[in-house]
This record gives C-alpha cells, sequence and structure tokens, in this order.
C-alpha cells in the first residue's frame, strides 16, 4: 500500500508577498520623500545661484538635553522637539561660513512630507493607470500641502530663523534693491498680516485634494478596470 503526502504551504507564501509589497512601497516612498526634497533645494539653488554644500542636524545634536527635560519636563521638551528642524540642508559662504540659504526639516514637515511620499507609493503600485481627475487632485493637494509646511531662511532677508517659503519669497521681492513696476514693499506690507491665514487655506486645501483623491480610490476599488477607468 502506497501513500501520497502534498503539503500546501499557503500562509507563509502569502505572508512573504505581503512583506515583499510593503517593502517595495516602503522603498518607492522614501525615494519619492527625497524627490521632493531634492526638488525644493534644486528651485532655492537656481534662484540664488549657489548650491547646498552643508547640512546639519540639530535635533540629533540636541538628543541629550532633550532627554533629560524629557524626565522633568514632558510638556516642555514636546514642544522644544516640535519646534526644532531635524536637519538643514544649506549654503554656506566659503569665506565667513555664514549661511546664505537654508531649508530647514522639521518633524512637521517631514511627517507631512511623508504622508504625501506613502499616498504616491500607493498610487505608483496600482495596475490600472490613475484616472485624470485624480492624478490633478492628487499632484495639486500634493504641492499645496507641501508648500504650506516648508520653511526657509535667506540671510539676504535679514530673517534670524526660517519662516514660512512663500513669506521668504515676498519679503526677499521687497528687500530687493533692484525697481520693478510692482511696489513690492507696499503689496508685502499689506500682505503680511495675511500670510498666516493663506497659509493654513493652502495646508487645509490640500489636504482636502489628497483626501479626495483617496476617497474616490477607495469607492472604485471594487469595479472592474473597465468601469474604474469611466468612472470620471
Amino acid at each position: 500500500m502506497h501513500y501520497t503526502f502534498r503539503v500546501t504551504i499557503g500562509p507563509p507564501k502569502t505572508r512573504f508577498a505581503t512583506d515583499s509589497k510593503w517593502s517595495r512601497r516602503g522603498y518607492v516612498a522614501v525615494v519619492v520623500l527625497a524627490a521632493i526634497v531634492a526638488v525644493e533645494l534644486a528651485l532655492l539653488a537656481i534662484s540664488t545661484g549657489r548650491a547646498p554644500n552643508a547640512l546639519t542636524l540639530p535635533l540629533i545634536e540636541q538628543l541629550p538635553l532633550l532627554g533629560t527635560l524629557w524626565s522633568s519636563n514632558p510638556g516642555a521638551a514636546l514642544s522644544i522637539t516640535a519646534q526644532q528642524a531635524v536637519f538643514v540642508i544649506e549654503h554656506r559662504a566659503a569665506d565667513t561660513g555664514l549661511q546664505v540659504w537654508g531649508i530647514y526639516g522639521f518633524p512637521l514637515t517631514l511627517a507631512v512630507y511623508g504622508i504625501i511620499a506613502w499616498i504616491a507609493s500607493g498610487f505608483l503600485a496600482q495596475p490600472v493607470p490613475l484616472l485624470r481627475w485624480k492624478r490633478f487632485a492628487f499632484v495639486s493637494g500634493a504641492v499645496l500641502l507641501a508648500i504650506s509646511i516648508t520653511y526657509v531662511r535667506l540671510a539676504s532677508c535679514c530673517t534670524l530663523g526660517p519662516r514660512w517659503s512663500i513669506d521668504i519669497l515676498l519679503l526677499a521681492q521687497a528687500l530687493d534693491p533692484t525697481g520693478t513696476l510692482i511696489n513690492w514693499q507696499s503689496l508685502y506690507a499689506w500682505v503680511e498680516p495675511l500670510l498666516g491665514i493663506a497659509q493654513a487655506a493652502m495646508g487645509i486645501g490640500g489636504a482636502l485634494l489628497l483626501y479626495a483623491s483617496l476617497a474616490r480610490r477607495q469607492s472604485t476599488a471594487s469595479l472592474p478596470p473597465a468601469a474604474r477607468r469611466h468612472a470620471d
């Protein structure tokens, strides 16, 4: 009498495939996150004519102090951590060593960049191309949200610390000694009190656009590919 045994190992294979899928998505998200920072650096380097040449890690440098503060005053430690840049990519003058410009990666900034990158990695992993309106909603929302949380410092603007990128852009124009058809000083004096509202509106609008693209994606996930292509 002969016995034949068949062994099927289904769950581990599925688990390994799932782990591989999440790993690939994580790699793509890291690439997208690096691309966001690279685009911002390129734009700033082109506008100033000076490439980045220095990197500092203020939050890591403050870890011993923050570790001591966490044990005695967690609230103050959390506030300092949120206001401390994780990294600063900058250009420093070769003769003086002073900062000419810098992009500041605060914890909230990196968290928002990470969310955008993770959503983008999910879209890129989909076998079905994105709907046109969904691509527009995602790209527009990502750009608005990223700009709303980006902080920059320009030495030419005489600011002690980083400011919102749009604020710095307008301030640099206002302090430009060369004359233009637009009175940038008067324009900046008029819009400066509204910049906080504009920043919040830009962030909320970008977040809503991202949410709209995700919500639409969930509602059409059960449709066949042909129906999904014509869902818009």
